[in-house]
């Protein structure tokens, strides 16, 4: 193997480090050439079920599915032309794989060696490799599955022209989506160790990077918050993660990235934008990151990223995925002409180049002839000192087809801000005036959830 193929990322570290931890999970880990044979016996055994290439096979999650065995069989796939599915437990056979393996004892019976087995019985692996354009990985999206060729996928994670020396990386994920397998091939490109914390225990963290003395963490804004608090519980100053030199996250707020530097003194903090279509879209790290809390970054130097007349942010590059999994007409809705039409909203800072996802593209009010995010309306709202809450809604008018109100929860009931004081706030800002909230509605707390405007605009409009 030679070209840019899945394959060729776990036989190239087998051949330089061959006795280095490869994976470890729980109590059980793989050197690089343990891992390598288990893919040689995994490929065989895969050849003699009858699998071939272009293939599908489910594989449950690590954590409560496959087990550690999920990794050497996907390197097998890799290597056969087939197609590895995360797949969900609920609905295992959902784009029709040719097997499932949903169980840890199912998985570990294609990868071990048995002493009654004679290797001749099984059959050759093929000479062939896969192409380059194959696919590799159907990574679950929501709804539709996303599919990832091996070019895709080993250029999302190449580590750059020469591998450098990294330690461990501590990865509080499951291997159950394409974020997450390209994080671990990240790690094996660069002939890494890589352990991994499913469910992101904060006492299994900090277990994990002190035995391991690991100097990457990535997590989820969630996961840190927890590993902070329970930080801040212990009775005396525990240094676990001063060993950590990157501590990875998705865009957050301030108060979590304080955590996050307060826990991880010696590490720069990364925040990292991710979709499955996209791979690794934006980045931000050290002080620009604290500048900029909630941002998702600055474009990474393989993609290319234009937001459209609505502010709709869109994408193209080599990292893209190739289409959605038996879905012609989904895929036709967001990929044409090479662009990919992410459904997020965003804006630009000028000065910086920093990008921040403002909201979704559905979520678009028609003020007029023009259109608004609420989202960015809602984070100027937010900055009032007065404002603990707001949620930008858009309400019917008669000639204008909506016009903008903000439901907004005060910081002191004995201090609400007034309408005008808001709309001072959003002309300070910068917000052009069809932009400002022309209603104003006051309210103890608001409804949770990703359809909460659609809530308050129901509720509004009924005649509260």
């Amino acid at each position: 193997m030679t070209g840019l193929v899945v394959g060729e990322v776990f036989a190239n570290a087998a051949r330089a480090v061959p006795d280095r931890t490869a994976v470890v999970l729980g109590e059980r880990s793989l050197t690089f050439a343990e891992l390598e044979a288990a893919a040689e016996l995994g490929l065989r055994r895969l050849l003699a079920l009858g699998l071939a290439a272009g293939d599908r096979v489910g594989c449950g999650p690590i954590s409560t599915g496959a087990g550690i065995a999920a990794v050497p069989l996907f390197a097998a796939l890799a290597r056969l032309g087939a197609v590895l599915v995360p797949a969900d437990p609920e609905h295992p056979d959902a784009y029709a794989p040719a097997l499932v393996l949903d169980t840890a004892e199912q998985a570990d019976a294609l990868i071990a060696d048995l002493d009654d087995e004679d290797p001749e019985d099984l059959p050759e692996p093929p000479d062939v490799e896969p192409a380059e354009t194959d696919w590799c990985l159907l990574a679950p999206a929501g709804r539709r599955g996303v599919l990832l060729s091996h070019r895709v996928l080993v250029l999302r994670s190449h580590p750059g022209a020469l591998a450098e020396s990294r330690g461990a990386h501590v990865l509080a994920a499951d291997l159950a989506d394409g974020r997450a397998w390209t994080l671990a091939l990240a790690q094996w490109h660069a002939r890494g160790t890589l352990v991994l914390v499913p469910g992101g225990d904060p006492a299994a963290l900090r277990a994990a990077v002190r035995e391991h003395a690991a100097t990457r963490l990535t997590a989820a804004p969630a996961v840190w918050r927890a590993l902070a608090e329970t930080e801040a519980e212990r009775p005396a100053v525990d240094e676990v993660l001063d060993t950590l030199r990157f501590a990875d996250t998705e865009p957050a707020e301030a108060a979590v990235l304080a955590d996050i530097a307060r826990i991880a003194p010696n590490a720069s903090v990364r925040v990292v934008h991710d979709t499955p279509e996209t791979g690794p879209l934006t980045a931000l790290s050290g002080p620009q990151v604290f500048a900029h809390p909630g941002a998702c970054g600055i474009p990474g130097p393989l993609h290319y990223v234009a937001l459209d007349p609505d502010g709709e942010m869109c994408v193209r590059g080599p990292l893209l995925f190739d289409g959605y999994a038996d879905d012609p007409a989904a895929t036709a809705e967001v990929l044409a002409e090479g662009w990919y039409r992410t459904g997020d909203l965003a804006v630009l800072d000028e000065a910086t180049g920093v990008l921040t996802v403002t909201g979704r593209a559905a979520e678009l009010i028609r003020v007029g002839t023009r259109t608004v995010g609420p989202g960015e309306v809602e984070r100027v709202l937010k900055a009032h000192p007065d404002v603990r809450d707001v949620a930008v809604i858009g309400l019917p008018h008669p000639t204008a087809g909506h016009v903008l109100g903000a439901v907004v929860v005060a910081e002191d009931p004995a201090r609400v801000p007034g309408p005008g004081a808001l709309r001072t706030a959003c002309a300070e800002a910068g917000l052009a005036e069809h932009k400002h909230p022309v209603r104003v509605f006051y309210a103890d707390e608001l409804p949770s959830g990703a359809g909460r405007r659609e809530d308050l605009t129901r509720e509004i409009t009924a005649g509260r």
